[in-house]
């Protein structure tokens, strides 16, 4: 059996990034490989790296003793959900060096999605998830890449073409990213879905089932994060949907520093991807402030708000744009939340199977 390794964001809390990295193993390893994500965390995301923040004595103690043991623990916690359906690199990387000297050994390397190309995101070019660290001649792909930034640097342009030069294959998850690799000389590049909605209601399900279900009411799920101004637009939404229907309001977070929404009634606070599966799942109603927040809504056809006031997120813009629902984003007060006509799933849910059917070739097409 042929070996993919994939390289994606494995090394923070965020649940959007440990689902489209399960989502992605799962799907190739249904193509008939064996499939392993590289335990690799970015210098700028290692404990060490986060002792720049401890520049003081009583702030070496907060960090020592209560934010990096929950961070840790909570880090740890996301790999061992994945760990129960994939494995992941036996080996832990932290530099490109260490990959270049030591690489995992396999037919192909894939690049997964999220923010891999986002320089900002990993201060400064990543080699690593260029697969630059890949033996001479070894087969690289880029399934769902994101860039997230407006532009490549004027600096980076030069290396970043000598880096995806390398592909045999490239797909990214947004029509920028595809706009700014044309401007790249690479063009036609293709649009892909974020591999979370590469898997289906029934299969989301069938993964969130095999976890402790957790006792519920109706509620209202709200999953933010953002900061104040995006809260505040949340919590008055959220009221006003909670006053009409009866239901209670729920908050889900991984932020070990995420303060409680004094507006919820209920709170999961530093818990890992299979309750916000669950979570998502049952509620009656979504209020969310990012990306994987709206992709989830709308896997799971749920009624929903996107709420990101005071700037442009062209991940949320392009999924609300490609499903007719532009309608669910809320920029401002002004927003007029009792004209909102539920949604009709019967529509979206057809252009979403066309996009993943279209996906999934690509995907195959890559891989053969």
């Amino acid at each position: 059996m042929k070996k993919a390794e994939i390289i994606t964001i494995f090394d923070n809390t965020n649940f959007g990034t440990y689902l489209q990295a399960l989502a992605l193993a799962l799907v190739i390893k249904k193509s008939g490989f064996e499939v392993e994500i590289m335990d690799y965390i970015r210098p700028g995301q290692s404990e060490e790296a986060w002792k720049r923040f401890a520049d003081n004595f009583i702030k070496k103690i907060y960090y020592t003793f209560w934010e990096f043991p929950r961070w840790r623990k909570l880090r740890n916690g996301c790999h061992q959900f994945v760990s129960h359906f994939v494995p992941s690199s036996k080996i832990r990387y932290t530099s490109y060096e260490d990959l270049k000297s030591n690489p995992p050994l396999a037919d192909i390397y894939v690049t997964g999605s999220d923010q891999v190309w986002n320089s900002i995101y990993n201060e400064g070019i990543d080699k690593s998830f260029y697969l630059d660290f890949a033996p001479p001649g070894s087969k690289r792909v880029a399934y769902a890449a994101s860039i997230g930034m407006p532009e490549i640097p004027e600096g980076e342009v030069e290396e970043t073409k000598r880096l995806l030069h390398k592909y045999s294959a490239i797909t990214v998850r947004e029509a920028d990213a595809s706009r700014i690799l044309a401007g790249l000389g690479f063009n036609d590049v293709p649009v892909v879905l974020d591999p979370t909605l590469l898997l289906d209601k029934p299969a989301w399900t069938d993964i969130a089932r095999r976890f402790s279900p957790i006792k519920t009411e109706p509620y209202i799920l709200v999953y933010s994060v953002e900061e104040k101004a995006q809260n505040e637009l949340i919590g008055r939404y959220a009221g006003m949907i909670s006053s009409k229907h009866g239901w209670k309001i729920y908050e889900i977070s991984y932020n070990s520093y995420h303060r409680r929404l004094k507006f919820a009634d209920r709170h999961f606070l530093q818990v890992t991807p299979e309750i916000f599966l669950q979570l998502m799942l049952n509620a009656e109603f979504v209020i969310v402030s990012s990306f994987h927040g709206t992709a989830f809504s709308i896997n799971f056809n749920k009624q929903f708000l996107t709420v990101t006031p005071n700037r442009f997120n062209s991940r949320v813009d392009n999924i609300l744009t490609l499903c007719n629902l532009k309608d669910r984003l809320v920029t401002s007060p002004s927003f007029d939340i009792e004209a909102l006509q539920p949604i009709d799933y019967g529509n979206v849910n057809k252009i979403i199977e066309t996009e993943r059917n279209k996906s999934l070739d690509l995907l195959n097409t890559m891989l053969a």
